[in-house]
């Protein structure tokens, strides 16, 4: 293991994880803000216009 000269996370301890890894409240919650932040990724993809009719 390398010595660390400042707080740092060691990549070998970073364990990636699912929506199904949550439990129930924190599963809810995350799904909630995944959808919350996809919507307004769509909404900045769209744009209109002075002319456009959409």
């Amino acid at each position: 293991m390398t010595k660390m000269t400042k707080p740092e996370v060691e990549p070998s301890n970073i364990m990636p994880i699912s929506l199904e890894d949550l439990d129930g409240e924190a599963h809810k919650i995350m799904e909630e803000h995944i959808k919350a932040v996809t919507q307004e990724m769509l909404m900045r993809s769209c744009t209109k216009t002075c002319g456009s009719q959409a």
